[in-house]
């Protein structure tokens, strides 16, 4: 064995020892993890999660001690080193999901000591709180507000009334909840009769947009009940939504943490219900489009402001938005029967190149690791497809492929390699095509109608993207057949999730519509997509 075989042996070795400690590692923190949430705690109402304060100058409640690392609830963000500072800080305090109301109805402040950000003011005298050293002053876990520790015993009352996230939260003893069939259901509400009360249920896809989806998950079960907060990726949202149904006089509002598959899945949910609360998008994926049209902005990085979002989607204007509906005809691979395929489309639907980047960031962003996902590198593999399409083209001559139907009527296509069926006024991650289309063909997202463009290459999308070129208007319908011709596979794809298709019969129609939240802006808010 000469010198490089016993350097490669050397480092498979090293490999498959860094991945087993890995695996190790990973198993004996879920043990952890699941001895640290046991009875004890279960009863004092705390869920502890495994957190990385290497950061930041945090302290445990119940031993005192600097924080490198340890576990945090993630209802009332009590933190501790150990378990048993866990177990031991349990039996002391409790967590603002166990709190009662006293006999006339009244719920007490549940102070959670110490590990206040310095830039949050004492509700008392006004003043910062937060500095120093150890654990410094209190943070009420149900209505937020801080005070100095020298300030407690001027609180004229110790009555909670739950501050500014009264009117779209449940109070802590309002839900009783119950599993049915491994699926957690709402069994009762006891809500408040407070005057404009609008409950607000958010809906987080916890794995979209890299570790972004988890960050915005715990920071809505800090300030909602929990049984206000669904991770789609682990609890069924229909049996989480039943509820609305039983009561109808309860103004609920949704909101969606996630990407455009995310809130497709939704929407679909919503219309095996009675009901169909409005909805509102915070935006998590890679495009957005939606988001940016209802005025929710292009992304976010997890660094949120929770109470004004909440105050943004409690004031939001309902916008209807159309729904269309994608049938798609082929045979099957012996060419003997006919196989229907049937999608939803909020956005878009598009065929040829803008399908064929799609497909290929698609694919090779499946074989990449998760925790290696992120926006960023999702643009970068647009942009590295893209490039790749300007000098394969690999959908030129799209139209003597396929025959396009727009009302019945059959539409001459000039020279393209790409066609966009578009319902929003927003596509390819900002870029607002039909602003460019005669005045006399105005666009709306719930009208009935939908846009149709075509661009010429990946080139010609590029420029659209940095605002030097328009596309090629074709039109608005009602309705549209495309028939693809001469046995062609050609990249398809409907908001966002791309596919290859064999030769079929394509059909566009309206569906229904559904409620959505538009964004008020505030009078000096410039208002733009971007």
């Amino acid at each position: 064995m000469d010198l490089y075989e016993e350097l490669a042996v050397a480092f498979v070795f090293i490999l498959v020892t860094a991945v087993v400690l890995y695996v190790f590692r990973k198993l004996l923190e879920e043990r952890k993890r699941k001895s640290i949430n046991d009875s004890i705690s279960a009863r004092s109402g705390h869920y502890w999660t495994r957190v990385n304060y290497a950061d930041r100058g945090f302290f445990c409640a119940s031993c005192k001690t600097h924080l490198l690392s340890g576990y945090e609830c993630d209802y009332c963000t009590l933190k501790v080193d150990e378990v048993s500072c866990a177990r031991s800080v349990a039996a002391r305090i409790t967590c603002k999901t166990v709190q009662k109301p006293d006999d006339n109805g009244r719920f007490r402040h549940d102070w959670i000591p110490g590990n206040i950000d310095s830039d949050q003011f004492c509700c008392i005298c006004d003043e910062l709180c937060g500095g120093g050293v150890g654990l410094q002053d209190h943070a009420c876990c149900l209505c937020w507000r801080v005070i100095h520790s020298r300030c407690m015993k001027k609180l004229s009352s110790d009555v909670c009334d739950f501050g500014p996230y009264h009117k779209f939260t449940f109070p802590p003893n309002s839900v009783i909840a119950r599993k049915a069939a491994k699926k957690l259901v709402i069994d009762r509400l006891d809500l408040p009769d407070t005057e404009g009360f609008k409950p607000i249920i958010v809906l987080t896809n916890t794995v979209c947009g890299s570790c972004t989806g988890k960050v915005v998950y715990r920071n809505f079960l800090r300030h909602l009940h929990p049984r206000q907060v669904i991770d789609v990726q682990k609890e069924n949202i229909k049996a989480g939504l039943q509820w609305i149904d039983e009561y109808p006089d309860i103004d609920v509002r949704l909101v969606v943490a996630g990407g455009d598959g995310t809130i497709s899945n939704v929407l679909g949910t919503l219309e095996q219900l009675q009901r169909k609360p409005p909805m509102a998008v915070l935006p998590l994926g890679t495009g957005n489009d939606l988001s940016r049209v209802l005025g929710w902005g292009a992304g976010t990085n997890g660094d949120l402001n929770i109470l004004e979002y909440l105050n943004d989607v409690y004031a939001a204007e309902v916008q209807k938005l159309d729904r269309w509906n994608v049938m798609i005809k082929s045979k099957n691979q012996f060419g003997r029967r006919t196989v229907i395929t049937s999608k939803k489309m909020n956005n878009y639907v598009s065929i040829g190149v803008d399908a064929s980047v799609t497909f290929g960031m698609q694919t090779t962003r499946k074989s990449i690791p998760k925790v290696l996902s992120s926006r960023l590198l999702n643009k970068l593999l647009f942009f590295s497809f893209g490039t790749k399409d300007v000098f394969t083209r690999t959908c030129k001559g799209l139209r003597d492929n396929i025959s396009l139907y727009l009302d019945d009527k059959l539409v001459e296509l000039p020279g393209i390699e790409g066609i966009v069926f578009l319902n929003i006024q927003c596509w390819g991650a900002g870029v607002q095509p039909w602003r460019y289309a005669d005045d006399e063909q105005p666009q709306k997202i719930d009208d009935g109608v939908f846009e149709v463009f075509a661009v010429t290459s990946s080139f010609h999308i590029a420029q659209m993207q940095v605002g030097l070129a328009a596309p090629l208007f074709i039109g608005q319908a009602k309705k549209a057949v495309v028939v693809t011709k001469n046995g062609s596979v050609l990249p398809m794809q409907c908001d966002g999730e791309a596919w290859m298709q064999t030769r079929c019969e394509f059909y566009l129609a309206h569906h229904g519509e559904s409620q959505m939240l538009k964004k008020v802006e505030s009078p000096s808010t410039q208002k733009t997509f971007f």
